[in-house]
């Protein structure tokens, strides 16, 4: 009613009706006023807007209710509102919001001491809504919000949710207000209080929260947001001091923390692989099954991010990891096989044939053996150690390829163990499968072409985007192998591609939304943190990917295929994912230069107006991809996609010439100002 009255000029008395109940006498009234308040927020925010300063002076009261406790927590969540009506430039409605800051903070902190859990969770939502605001509405009082959450986050008598919530607020103010975090000098002091929180135990089931799942999450957080130097330094003091520790829970905690900060420093330690090597060892030998554990993470994590170097100390590494594979406990098993694929993966055919008997008999036993959960990991670990053999990997080969099409075959229905392990396994199966075709060869691998195949695309007809994605990197490994040999099975898959590129994927309102998560005077645009992407979205992006890599391998048999294909990933460059647009980009640009290379044209010569014409075709293809694809240039704003635009052109007129920017009425302007921001770089 209001949402129609109000524009209107129909129901004049409602606000002052409300404004009354809010001061009433009676608690009830006033409980009911401010609930009634909160509501039409999200019905007649206009008319909410026009009275901003009269609602602040309004809650500035209720905030300080003395008797309802309802009636204060209610006034944060109304708060948060007001909030979103704020304007940047509006500097006496913010001065004016930040001064409750302190009192909403209040009703934040009685939350958590009579334990109301639900009002303690609005409270917190509402300050995590207000980090993502430009509007520097807690930048005055955001060094104290800071310490009040480490404070919570810290207090082991504190119900555990209620710690989460605290660390939480903490993820989404490294994640949103990195730079204010720099400014106030609080990245130091925060990391030395949230390591003794790393320490604590965690529930065994591994997608339960926990106060150490959530410090640790904090961590990760700084390390892959702020400087390198301003967070591994003070990080690997505190590792070192608790490696020293007599308590297991510290040493774990310190593998834990060194496994979580090596995302956002891999340049940063890079000459100091050698000593975290001999530091994780260390831990891989610890007495304690927590430490091995966390050891074996750690190890995995470090090996993910720099394989290259880890497995340059390879004497060192896998004969422990090898004594690990053969624990009790499965997290040990996982961790150990996921550094150990890592490793494998960086060495070269000589380093890796003298592990292969051992190794291949270690995995192909967890391979059939092994709980369901640690499969997927060995048989991973075996594809990248077909893929560091090479033609060594021979002599295994008929014995994995086996297993592999039978991993590839299961279904949720196969076993009593969980559809997503199955699941998981299959999609590693045929990732693996292809490997093994890359590793052995063509001639090799022919026997078995047809059947995986058939298995690939069964397994993209199951409900599951992974087995999708899986299938489409197959695919085009195989027709990598094969080239033209394999446009047998385009006709089979070409329809896949199309129904995937032509599904409709929106992303969420909440994970849509444009935020900026910027304080006034913060320096960095911390927005650029907030990416959007579904598992529809990535389906599309291994799709592009996927044909581009079909029509260089299979070239004329692609042909009937291409104008179909070229028109849904034009559809692509607007598409809301930076990471599908630039697989788009590529692919629109790979489809140019196979045309060019298959029209055999005469070498361009440089120079306006154009020399040496082209084929026909391929000034089709110009005209049909190149405008599109500069218009999208002028409108993008991110640096990847802008980055990926210029490589592929670059790289597309030293193959076709100046014909890609001659045919056709349009032209490149080299101007940097529309394309991403590019005057700032």
């Amino acid at each position: 009613m209001a949402k129609l009255d109000l524009p209107a000029n129909k129901w004049p008395t409602l606000l002052p009706f409300i404004y009354e109940c809010c001061n009433h006498a009676e608690t009830v009234r006033r409980e009911v006023g401010v609930y009634v308040l909160d509501s039409l927020f999200e019905t007649i925010a206009d008319q909410m807007a026009e009275n901003i300063p009269q609602l602040l002076e309004l809650f500035s009261r209720l905030l300080r209710d003395p008797e309802s406790h309802q009636v204060r927590v209610a006034t944060v969540r109304a708060l948060g509102q007001v909030a979103e009506l704020i304007d940047t430039d509006d500097k006496q409605n913010i001065a004016a919001f930040q001064s409750l800051v302190p009192d909403m903070g209040q009703v934040l902190e009685q939350s958590l001491e009579r334990g109301d859990e639900d009002s303690a969770s609005s409270c917190f939502e509402v300050f995590n809504t207000l980090l993502l605001f430009e509007t520097p509405l807690l930048s005055r009082h955001f060094s104290e919000l800071i310490g009040f959450a480490v404070k919570v986050g810290c207090n082991t008598e504190m119900d555990d949710n209620l710690r989460i919530m605290a660390l939480n607020f903490l993820v989404w103010a490294a994640t949103y207000k990195r730079s204010r975090l720099l400014k106030l000098n609080l990245v130091q002091s925060l990391i030395e209080q949230l390591m003794p929180i790393t320490t604590e135990e965690d529930p065994a089931d591994a997608d339960d929260e926990s106060p150490s799942r959530v410090a640790l999450r904090v961590l990760n957080v700084l390390s892959t947001s702020l400087p390198p130097q301003q967070v591994f330094p003070t990080a690997i003091r505190l590792i070192l001091q608790y490696m020293d520790s007599q308590n297991p829970m510290h040493r774990k905690g310190a593998m834990l923390a060194l496994a979580i900060t090596v995302e956002g420093c891999v340049d940063f330690i890079r000459s100091q692989v050698s000593d975290l090597v001999q530091l994780i060892t260390r831990g891989m030998h610890d007495q304690d099954v927590r430490v091995r554990r966390a050891a074996c993470l750690a190890l995995g994590c470090i090996a993910d991010e720099m394989d290259q170097d880890i497995a340059q100390h390879h004497s060192t590494l896998l004969p422990i990891i090898f004594e690990l594979l053969n624990e009790s406990e499965t997290d040990i098993i996982k961790h150990a096989c996921n550094a150990l694929d890592a490793i494998v993966e960086g060495l070269s055919d000589e380093q890796i044939a003298p592990y292969m008997p051992s190794l291949m008999e270690k995995l192909v036993v967890l391979l059939d053996n092994g709980p369901m959960e640690v499969r997927p990991m060995a048989l991973a670990a075996i594809g990248s150690a077909a893929h560091a053999a090479g033609t060594q990997f021979l002599p295994y080969f008929d014995a994995i390829i086996g297993r592999t099409k039978q991993a590839m075959s299961l279904t949720a229905s196969a076993s009593s163990d969980s559809g997503n392990s199955l699941t998981s396994l299959r999609g590693v199966a045929t990732d693996t499968a292809a490997t093994l075709a890359e590793a052995v060869g063509k001639e090799k691998f022919q026997p078995h072409l047809a059947d995986t195949v058939k298995l690939a695309l069964e397994g993209m007809s199951l409900d599951s985007p992974n087995l999708r994605d899986c299938g489409f990197c197959f695919f085009g490994v195989l027709s990598r192998v094969f080239s033209d040999e394999f446009g047998d099975f385009l006709p089979y898959i070409v329809p896949e591609v199309l129904k995937t590129f032509a599904t409709e994927d929106i992303p969420s309102s909440a994970a849509a939304l444009d935020l900026d998560g910027e304080d006034g005077d913060d320096e960095d645009d911390d927005s650029d943190d907030f990416q959007v992407s579904t598992a529809i979205a990535d389906e599309k992006e291994v799709a592009a990917d996927c044909v581009a890599e079909l029509y260089r391998n299979t070239r004329s048999s692609f042909v009937p295929y291409v104008e179909s294909i070229t028109t849904q990933l034009l559809g692509l460059l607007d598409h809301y994912s930076d990471t599908t647009r630039k697989a788009a980009v590529a692919a629109l640009f790979s489809f140019l230069k196979v045309t060019s290379s298959m029209a055999q044209d005469p070498h361009w010569e440089s120079g306006k107006p154009l020399k040496v014409p082209v084929h026909q075709n391929v000034e089709t293809m110009i005209k049909t991809i190149v405008p599109a694809i500069l218009k999208m240039w002028e409108e993008e704003d991110d640096k990847m996609v802008v980055a990926q635009i210029c490589t592929e052109l670059r790289s597309t007129m030293q193959l076709v010439g100046p014909a890609v920017v001659l045919n056709g009425k349009f032209s490149i302007t080299f101007s940097f100002h529309c394309s991403c921001g590019a005057t700032q770089h």
